[in-house]
Order: C-alpha cells, then sequence, then structure tokens
C-alpha cells in the first residue's frame, strides 16, 4: 500500500476537513470575465481499519469567458463545450471540469499538463476520470452559483460532494423533498431554517453521486438520520445506506457536504491551521498574508468542532 504525506483535517473522524493549502490563482481579467478561475486546494486522508487513502478537493470561482481554456480542456471536452449553447451551462462546465481536473492532478502528485487529464461523462452522466499511466482514479464534481468543487480519489474509498447556495425562497421546496423526521430533526439544528434545511439537502445530493443515481429515485431514500451539528456543520448517517455517513458544513452563503464510507475516519494532527471554512466564506476572494488575521477569531471560536 502506497504511503501517503499526512494531511489535514478535524479532532474526530468525522470532524471538519482542515486546509493544508490554500492557492490564489491571479486572475487575466478580459472583458470584465476571468479567464482563468481562482482556486482553494486540501488535502484530505481517510483512514479505515487496515488502511488509509487520500483524497483532493478543490474549489474553484465560475470561468467566464472561452478565452485560455485550450491550455487546459483536453480535445474531448473542447468538443463537447462546443456543442453547449446556453452562457450558464458553458460556465458550469468549465468551472466543474476545471476543479476536477486540479483535484485529479494534486492526487496523483505529478507535474501532468492539465489537458492530459480528460473528464469524461458516463453512461448516468457521471464524470470518468482518464489519464495515462494512471488508473483506478475517480472524481466527484459539483457546481452553484459562482463557483464549482470538485474531490478527486482512489476507487476503493467512493466519495460524493455536493455545494448549494442557502436560499430562504427555496426553504418550501426544500422541506418537501425532507421526511418527517428529518423536519422534525431541522427544528433542533442551532441554524436558521434555510441553512438546515440546505445542510441535509446536500447530504442528500453527495450520496447520490455516490451511488451513481443522481435525483432519479426520490429523495426520502437518501434519508439522513443520526444528525450530530457542531459550531457551523452537521455529521450523520443514512437510513437505508448505513454504509456511508455525511459531513456537511457552512461556509458563508454556501453548504457544502462530503459523503464517505461509514468506516472511514478522518483524522490529523490538531495543528494545522484551519483555513478551509473562512476562506470558503469569502467565495475565494482571499489575500494569503491577511487570511490568519481576517479570521484569527472565527477558527478560535470553531475550536474543538475543527
Amino acid at each position: 500500500m502506497q504511503q501517503y504525506p499526512a494531511c489535514a483535517y478535524g479532532r474526530r473522524g468525522e470532524g471538519l476537513p482542515i486546509m493544508t493549502s490554500v492557492e490564489r490563482i491571479i486572475q487575466t481579467r478580459l472583458d470584465h470575465m476571468p479567464s482563468r478561475p481562482e482556486r482553494i486546494t486540501c488535502h484530505l486522508r481517510l483512514l479505515t481499519a487496515n488502511r488509509y487513502d487520500k483524497a483532493v478537493m478543490t474549489v474553484c470561482s465560475l470561468v467566464g469567458k472561452r478565452a485560455h481554456v485550450e491550455e487546459w480542456l483536453h480535445p474531448s471536452e473542447a468538443a463537447y463545450l462546443d456543442k453547449l449553447r446556453f452562457v450558464k451551462r458553458r460556465q458550469s462546465y468549465l468551472a466543474g471540469r476545471y476543479a476536477a481536473k486540479r483535484a485529479v492532478a494534486a492526487w496523483i502528485g505529478a507535474d501532468i499538463p492539465l489537458r492530459c487529464i480528460a473528464i469524461g461523462r458516463g453512461q448516468f452522466e457521471q464524470p470518468i476520470v482518464t489519464v495515462n499511466s494512471y488508473s483506478n482514479i475517480q472524481v466527484s464534481i459539483t457546481h452553484c452559483d459562482g463557483g464549482a468543487a470538485a474531490i478527486a480519489f482512489h476507487e476503493a474509498i467512493p466519495l460524493g460532494i455536493d455545494m448549494e447556495l442557502i436560499q430562504q425562497e427555496k426553504v418550501d421546496v426544500l422541506k418537501s423533498q425532507l421526511t418527517a423526521s428529518e423536519c422534525n430533526m431541522v427544528k433542533q439544528l442551532p441554524f436558521a431554517q434555510a441553512a438546515s434545511l440546505t445542510l441535509l439537502w446536500t447530504a442528500k445530493e453527495s450520496l447520490s453521486k455516490v451511488l451513481k443515481t443522481g435525483l432519479t429515485v426520490p429523495p426520502h431514500f437518501y434519508e439522513t438520520v443520526d444528525v450530530e451539528a457542531s459550531a457551523s456543520s452537521v455529521n450523520g448517517r443514512y437510513a437505508f445506506f448505513p454504509q456511508y455517513r455525511f459531513l456537511a458544513f457552512i461556509a458563508g452563503p454556501f453548504v457544502y457536504a462530503v459523503t464517505y464510507p461509514h468506516q472511514a475516519a478522518l483524522t490529523t494532527p490538531f495543528d494545522r491551521t484551519p483555513l478551509l471554512i473562512p476562506a470558503l466564506a469569502q467565495q475565494l476572494r482571499v489575500d494569503g498574508p491577511n487570511i490568519h488575521r481576517s479570521f484569527r477569531k472565527l477558527g478560535n471560536s470553531l475550536g474543538d468542532n475543527l
């Protein structure tokens, strides 16, 4: 079994992932639109009884123009992009592919040109990773207003990721997608109603990506149970899929959720700086030298929950 460098995680097995690296990509602006997205990358580690595996999560802002995409899009991806006619769909596709390629490249740990990494589409529209000389790599992709996120991992440890914007106007819709038990659980969570509903909804969507079903089955099949809350996150299990658990956390106006095997633990030494949540909360617009000062208070307030 390949041994990987130690990476940063939360205090407990279901604790919050902590940033080990923050990368700010200087934007080139053309017609006031970013041609290359800013990104944040964090390296994660999952431990089971007999092995540990790494995972890499990348979050990036939206790609606004076609300029420079030939530098990092695989030819098959460029061909698919040309078939997309709606601007918003093109933007989300570019942001998702960029996040996925960065996550895969970081997972491999080699200097591979992004255009040599192909993220195709499977029978159920799930992302399929193809990289010469590498196999068994998978990636989960999500995109939402203004950005995208992806997590790369070995197929032996299936993962799923989702991100959603917290929106008060979607409260009734989200309620309709939860079971009666989940609606009662929402009332017990220490967050605003819209945030609590979004936390559970992202947990459902991230599981659907692990199962590669998408939203093709009734959402009650993804029912969440045993939900526990901390300062800005919840973790829990699934009623009908006990082999998985989830972590969902709030970062500014967004909620992120990661589903992972129930027997896996997210552990690391607690001496790393917790930058992930405050960085994401700032919509990727953070200055490296100022990040410690700007968010020291938030990091201290989260304390042992990180």
